[in-house]
């Protein structure tokens, strides 16, 4: 069984009622990942389940590949995912609107890919909620 003391916290990035996002190192200490800490009430639990299973069958280029996702405590869920370290549209949008149009096509591919092939929504995507690595448009925060 996983739990966040399998991996080495590196550094808290963002924390708030809702959420503690944190840079982490896997066991083996040679890659970094995002750990996404969520609080969550027994009544949570179910759909906690259910979005553990939708994370991980997701395979597209412009979204997110989840690699665990598992109860850290009782009252929290975590979600391992790829760590993207050159920031978010929101990031970017100040200072390269040249690769815009390239990001913005990537944004909607893999919402047609979420709502067409996996049934799913975003639920409140957000410049904040699209990371940029090597040129691609990723979508996070899939089903929060």
């Amino acid at each position: 069984e996983n739990t966040l003391k399998d991996y080495t916290i590196v550094k808290c990035l963002v924390e708030s009622a809702h959420e503690t996002l944190m840079l982490v190192s896997a066991p083996s200490g040679q890659s970094l990942f995002t750990a996404r800490v969520l609080p969550i009430d027994e009544g949570l639990k179910h759909d906690a389940c259910k979005l553990s299973k939708l994370l991980a069958n997701i395979r597209h280029p412009n979204n997110f590949q989840s690699s665990k996702a598992f109860y850290g405590m009782t009252t929290e869920f975590v979600i391992i995912s790829e760590y993207c370290g050159q920031g978010t549209l929101a990031d970017l949008i100040g200072s390269n609107l040249e690769d815009l149009p390239k990001y913005l096509l990537g944004v909607a591919k893999g919402l047609e890919y979420l709502h067409n092939t996996m049934r799913a929504v975003h639920g409140s995507l957000s410049l904040e909620d699209v990371a940029v690595q090597d040129g691609q448009a990723l979508i996070d925060r899939i089903g929060l």
